[in-house]
């Protein structure tokens, strides 16, 4: 065999075996599931109620889930606020969890050092700010909720007659005098107001009779 007749015999053979892979092939790849949403959604009278209870000298906020949603597995939350700082007002925040087991924490405004013992630098002029909840439910979908609030001091509220939420416009007469500090927080169906130790009114979003506790 001479090398033309070589050349030309391997030269079929590629073409023979390029023109055989470019035929239609069969697709034997099984469909791509479709994966499951990754938010979820709450009516509004299902979604969390948050009480914010100031400590009596303004420095710390206890945040607690009035109940349970048992389709949960926790809530993270972010706890976003206002300060002052040398003349400018800053953000400041902390954040944790919330469980089944574990449905409040307090909420220290400011730092604490406790190498040998507690020393503590609170944040000043706080007015407020925002709570950011992210419900996880047992599908691992997530749900976030914006609810904001505001710190009120007695002193602010006696000189207006009146405590307010200002990010909201919010303001509602107000003559309680329990306590140095208030707060006001956006809930889903509510402005709910708190002094030191407990609820002092729920005023419904829907314009509906105001509730006391």
């Amino acid at each position: 065999m001479t090398n033309k007749t070589v050349v030309l015999a391997l030269l079929l053979l590629t073409s023979s075996i390029f023109l055989s892979g470019c035929g239609p092939k069969k697709d034997t790849s099984l469909p791509t599931p479709t994966p499951p949403p990754r938010s979820f959604s709450l009516n509004i009278s299902e979604q969390p109620y948050i009480s914010l209870i100031p400590r009596s000298d303004g420095h710390e906020i206890k945040i607690s889930l009035k109940t349970w949603i048992p389709s949960l597995t926790k809530i993270e939350y972010e706890f976003i606020y206002l300060a002052q700082s040398e003349g400018l007002e800053i953000e400041k925040g902390a954040s944790g969890d919330l469980t089944a087991d574990k449905t409040e924490e307090n909420i220290l405004l400011g730092t604490a050092s406790c190498t040998n013992g507690c020393k503590y630098k609170y944040d000043e002029g706080v007015t407020g700010g925002k709570v950011i909840l992210n419900l996880i439910n047992q599908q691992g979908q997530v749900l976030s909720l914006e609810y904001p609030w505001s710190l009120n001091r007695q002193s602010d509220i006696t000189k207006k007659g009146k405590i307010e939420l200002p990010s909201e416009n919010f303001s509602e007469n107000f003559k309680e005098r329990g306590g140095d500090f208030y707060t006001v927080i956006k809930n889903p169906t509510a402005y709910s107001i708190f002094g030191s130790s407990r609820l002092i009114k729920d005023v419904p979003l829907t314009g509906s009779t105001p509730t006391s506790p």
